[in-house]
């Protein structure tokens, strides 16, 4: 089994406003600009880099990633300030098993910053309305059959108003 574990800098830049298809009152999308800060080897190691890691106005937090055998295992990620922000380990999220249907910490209402990697490398705000379940994607799909998962995401998420980083 191949495990590379590799540590990220999660910065926050000016988005190309052709890029922005709608928005709300004053809310703000941003550009995700993610820095190699270095592959770990030890846990020891992880922690020394992270701890040695200078945050700028425009850092949002910080990713270590896991993979095994090139596929997600792990994903830890942590506040600007260098708390743990959220986990996830790979397994046991089936029916049936110890972290199906796992609570999540945020509740309806809450307002949240949303990451989108794969080539769109964006964050913008949003409201969490409740969790993303097999109804919820059925009923999305009988009144939209052109449904994509950029569309689940914008429709999941009501967009508003959230952290405004100075890019002065």
């Amino acid at each position: 089994m191949l495990e590379d574990t590799v540590l990220s800098e999660l910065r926050l830049k000016p988005i190309d406003p052709q890029k922005v298809l709608s928005k709300e009152n004053d809310e703000t999308a941003y550009s995700l600009e993610t820095i190699r800060l270095g592959e770990c080897k030890t846990q020891k190691q992880e922690d020394e880099i992270l701890a040695r890691s200078l945050v700028s106005d425009v850092t949002l937090g910080f990713e270590n990633e896991t993979d095994c055998d090139f596929l997600p295992c792990d994903l830890i990620t942590y506040n600007s300030d260098k708390t743990v922000n959220a986990e996830y380990h790979w397994g046991g999220h089936a029916p049936g098993e110890r972290e199906y249907k796992t609570e999540c910490r945020f509740k309806p209402g809450e307002k949240v910053l949303c990451l989108i990697y794969e080539g769109y490398d964006a964050v913008f705000p949003g409201i969490v309305v409740g969790p993303l379940t097999e109804e919820y994607l059925r009923q999305l799909y009988e009144v939209d059959e052109d449904m994509q998962i950029g569309r689940v995401f914008s429709l999941t998420f009501r967009k508003t108003a959230s952290r405004t980083p100075d890019f002065t």
